[in-house]
């Protein structure tokens, strides 16, 4: 599923994101450290925002965003469904947006024709 007019492309895989391309961050949750999630990963390499939450009410979670930094001072805001591509080749940061607490993941996979 896609939001904001965003659809997959061809090269994004068809039956999900493997457990070893996702990475995930939280921040803000009582009794837990905040986590800033990072991964190495190459230059065109597919990153999916798979799901960004924020919990400030008890009656109905809402939804923040994946904000990604790549090492280069490049950033990028998804909503959860959204993908972008790295633009170069190295460490990428994944911080949660949103009213804390906040969770949220992303999934990496890389193209092989690319």
């Amino acid at each position: 599923m896609a939001f904001f007019g965003q659809s997959q492309t061809d090269d994004h895989p068809k039956y999900g994101l493997p457990l070893a391309g996702r990475f995930s961050s939280r921040q803000g949750w009582p009794g837990k450290s905040d986590v800033i999630g990072h991964k190495h990963i190459s230059k065109g390499a597919g990153i999916e925002c798979s799901s960004a939450e924020y919990h400030p009410k008890p009656i109905a979670p809402t939804v923040g965003a994946c904000l990604v930094k790549f090492e280069n001072g490049d950033k990028k805001t998804l909503a959860s469904g959204q993908t972008t591509r790295a633009p170069i080749d190295g460490e990428v940061y994944l911080e949660c947006l949103g009213d804390q607490p906040t969770s949220c993941e992303v999934g990496v996979w890389h193209d092989p024709a690319k």
